[in-house]
């Protein structure tokens, strides 16, 4: 079987949501695809694991729209067709957003599972 395209949990949820191949930076960092300071896909390694970038989700910031809900599930749920789906963020990156970590001599420290 050939590999179409590469999605995380979330980002399959939000194809099924939407209709759109989306990512976010902060969990697909975690794939060791991308290049963080670059904030794209690393053509390099996707090349290494014989994927390119049509392989890939598009990229977007936690906070930035990605995609709307699909007029059929909208439909069906009685509720707006086009309801933005936000980017969303990781476990990490979720939790560091709410944690009282923003001021002087604070810290949010995540232990790696054993």
């Amino acid at each position: 079987a050939k590999v179409a395209k590469v999605l995380l949990p979330k980002d399959f949820l939000r194809l099924w949501l939407t209709g759109e191949h989306i990512s976010e930076m902060s969990d697909s960092a975690g794939t060791s695809w991308l290049d963080v300071g670059k904030r794209r896909w690393s053509a390099d390694l996707l090349a290494a694991t014989s994927l390119d970038e049509s392989h890939m989700p598009a990229l977007v910031e936690g906070t930035a729209k990605a995609g709307g809900l699909r007029a059929e599930l909208a439909s069906q749920w009685g509720i707006a067709a086009g309801i933005p789906a936000a980017g969303g963020a990781r476990d990490n990156a979720a939790s560091a957003c709410g944690m009282p970590t923003l001021r002087a001599r604070h810290a949010y420290l995540s232990p790696r599972p054993s």
